[in-house]
């Protein structure tokens, strides 16, 4: 698997070249994600867990493997490439 590092401009945002999915057909709700996460990505949202920030996502990749059920996938993002 290849991993896209985003990089961070001067803004001190990251510029997404990754996408962050969550697979809700195997999400358990357990908010692993929301707690492991060190960019605040992910948002529990009462009814279920978001990819709410992605912006702040710098493509670490800290959510990926401690998800029991291993619903988050992080692939390079098809718009950017497009571009």
């Amino acid at each position: 698997m290849e991993i896209y590092i985003s990089s961070t401009p001067l803004g001190g945002k990251a510029t997404a070249l990754h996408r962050v999915t969550i697979d809700y057909d195997k999400c358990v709700y357990c908010n692993t994600c929301v707690s492991i996460c060190p960019w605040g990505v992910y948002e529990d949202t009462g009814d279920q867990v978001e990819v709410a920030h992605m912006k702040d996502c710098v493509c670490c990749m800290s959510c990926v493997a401690p998800c029991p059920v291993d619903a988050i996938t992080v692939e390079e993002d098809p718009a950017y490439l497009n571009k």
